[in-house]
């Protein structure tokens, strides 16, 4: 892989990791006007929101991890191509039973767009 795309490739982990810190803090504090503004009422066990967020926080710390070494910490991409594949999966299937609002479609594709980039740097790094 060239340093032009290894460079590409460490701004967007930075800014993946950045993303994620930055949606987990919103929701974490946010959420009593966050909820209702999107249409959904504040959960009442707060406390699996909390763990979802700060799960997504923790994934934001290594992404920013990877960004420092490409080289290494190939294993974080995975886990995070997969958890952004999840994701997807379990907002879109909210929205399609509609126990999320349809606003919600937008970050399920966002999910999906950064598992795409996590897999074509992880398949990159393979074939150079």
């Amino acid at each position: 892989m060239g340093l032009d795309l290894l460079n590409v490739f460490s701004r967007i982990f930075l800014f993946a990791g950045i993303y994620n810190i930055g949606a987990s803090i919103t929701f974490i504090f946010g959420y009593k006007w966050l909820f209702p503004l999107i249409g959904m009422a504040i959960p009442s066990a707060l406390s699996f929101m909390y763990l979802a967020f700060g799960f997504v926080f923790i994934f934001g710390l290594g992404y920013i991890i990877v960004s420092n070494d490409l080289n290494k910490s190939h294993d974080i991409v995975k886990l995070g191509a997969l958890s952004k594949i999840l994701a997807f999966f379990i907002i879109f299937h909210g929205c399609i039973v509609k126990t999320l609002p349809p606003i919600l479609y937008i970050a399920a594709f966002i999910d999906l767009m950064w598992g795409a980039i996590f897999i074509y740097f992880i398949k990159s790094i393979r074939t150079s």
